[in-house]
């Protein structure tokens, strides 16, 4: 057991955040701290927890009970450090869980106001994606210059950073697109997740203004729903990744 020198600070845009990577059971592992850290096992650390807007701090001290590994029985959730928190930090846990499972309207306001900006837009366009390896498809039902909300069961993690393709009525070919997962919605009737798009090039963040111009002045005349079998699952074998954000 070798304790860190100064404090590791995990920083969460939001409760929800935070909560997708708790796990109850403590003796599981606790928190799931993402990436690729160089820690050792049994490494005890001294954690800041911090959430984006908020002036609180939690601090405890965590050992490290797994490494660049899936939480046991987890997964929707990516392979990071397991990590526990000690008994002398308990009660630290417990005001941050009451934090965590508690939000005030106006905090959530805050957080909405972070997770989109830019007026959004209803679309019946389909998506594909990638989870472990298999292919996925979901509803995609809503735009903005900023990002999109695609309707899935197989949500991926927060902070994601992925491929999708966008499926346009009458459209040849789906645009290849980027985005990280800013949410995930697990309750409700649209399950899913809200991205928001990353552009390489000032070119691609064009692209997308100008679907979101069509949209808003009905030049852009879609039907309510798009036909599945348009899809095409080839498409992630066959795409050159200097295409990404590209239009068909």
């Amino acid at each position: 057991m070798t304790p860190t020198s100064g404090t590791t600070e995990l920083r969460f845009r939001n409760r929800k955040e935070f909560l997708a990577v708790f796990l109850d059971d403590i003796g599981e592992g606790g928190l799931l701290w993402k990436g690729e850290q160089h820690v050792d096992m049994d490494q005890v650390l001294s954690v800041s927890i911090r959430f984006a807007g908020m002036p609180n701090t939690w601090e405890m001290r965590c050992r490290v009970i797994w490494r660049h590994a899936q939480p046991p029985g987890r997964d929707d959730l990516p392979k990071g450090v397991g990590l526990t928190v000690e008994p002398e930090s308990m009660s630290a846990l417990t005001d941050l869980l009451e934090f965590a499972h508690s939000q005030d309207p106006g905090e959530s306001s805050l957080y909405r106001a972070e997770e989109r900006t830019g007026v959004r837009h209803s679309v019946p366009y389909l998506a594909e994606f990638l989870v472990n390896k298999r292919l996925m498809q979901g509803k995609l039902v809503d735009i903005s210059e900023g990002g999109c909300f695609i309707v899935t069961e197989h949500p991926l993690p927060v902070q994601t950073r992925f491929v999708f393709f966008m499926y346009r009525p009458h459209r040849p070919r789906p645009w290849v697109l980027e985005g990280e997962v800013m949410r995930v919605e697990r309750e409700g009737d649209n399950k899913g997740m809200g991205i928001r798009l990353q552009f390489d090039t000032k070119r691609h963040r064009a692209e997308i203004r100008r679907l979101v111009q069509k949209l808003e002045s009905g030049a852009d005349n879609a039907p309510e729903e798009v036909d599945s079998s348009t899809y095409s699952t080839n498409a992630f074998t066959s795409v050159d990744p200097n295409e990404v954000g590209s239009t068909g």
